[in-house]
């Protein structure tokens, strides 16, 4: 198996090699399996695709592809519970040991301006990020911290309905539902008073 060294080392070998990146997508072309962490619904040529759209992005904005950078990109691209900089991290550490969470959170500076990560607050926690830049809610469990997409379609109707009856020029919402995961239901588990206080339920 493959893992994310030799598949940065294809994007390194193949950035210097070709000027469009051309070869970059036929080099990693046939790892597409090889990559872990997928989610429900979403298989592993999903990922390279979003990957490599990702990679020609920076690219286009003169971002320099490194081995550390493209390991970050894989693993938000690759791995959907909203992970803090800690936890990604934490993940690629042993694979990197000259990384350091700072790295992490510079790569996470890039990759928001560049508009393809979200950084999601939830009060006094870490932030979390979010591989899907387009508008969408979210559902936080109170009790082991999960952060879930909610693909719901009328997004964009709730500014409408605030615009139609308050006279607003709706600039943005935000959505965030709290409750307990169906993992913490089984186990029993409830949230602490201090984790209600927090989050005002």
């Amino acid at each position: 198996m493959r893992n994310t060294k030799d598949e940065a080392a294809e994007v390194l070998q193949a950035e210097a090699s070709s000027e469009n990146g051309r070869a970059w997508e036929a080099g990693t072309a046939h790892g597409n399996d090889a990559r872990s962490g997928t989610s429900e619904g979403k298989g592993p040529r999903d990922h390279v695709l979003a990957v490599e759209r990702a990679v020609e992005r920076l690219r286009a904005l003169g971002v320099r592809m490194t081995p550390q950078r493209y390991a970050i990109l894989n693993y938000l691209y690759t791995h959907h519970e909203h992970p803090t900089a800690e936890e990604i991290y934490q993940a690629l550490a042993s694979e990197y040991p000259s990384m350091s969470v700072a790295t992490v959170y510079n790569n996470l500076k890039v990759f928001k301006e560049a508009g393809l990560i979200q950084e999601l607050t939830f009060g006094d926690q870490a932030s979390r990020y979010d591989a899907n830049p387009e508008d969408h809610y979210h559902v936080v469990c109170v009790v082991c911290g999960k952060v879930e997409d909610l693909p719901y379609t009328p997004y964009f109707e709730v500014e409408d309905e605030a615009a139609r009856r308050l006279g607003y020029q709706v600039l943005d919402h935000k959505l965030v539902i709290y409750g307990i995961c169906p993992d913490c239901q089984r186990k029993g588990l409830v949230p602490s008073r201090r984790k209600r206080g927090e989050e005002d339920l």
